[in-house]
């Protein structure tokens, strides 16, 4: 009966199982890489998207100055 008492004094280990486990050096570099190709990407787009715009904005000036 001993011993049933410290099984149940034992702490519980289910957080610790579901805890992040700790990335290696090439996994946390992975996912850097992987970030920045994202951001980068992300930034093309919105700087493409500023350009195509741009021609939008010409596209309207134009007009009205011959006029």
């Amino acid at each position: 009966m001993g011993q049933d008492s410290k099984i149940r004094e034992f702490p519980d280990i289910s957080s610790k199982l579901t805890a992040p486990t700790k990335k290696s050096v090439f996994e946390r570099q992975k996912a850097e890489a992987e970030a920045k190709r994202q951001r980068e990407q992300e930034e093309t787009a919105a700087v493409y998207e500023d350009f195509v715009k741009s021609f939008d904005n010409e596209e309207e000036k134009q007009p009205s100055a011959t006029a």
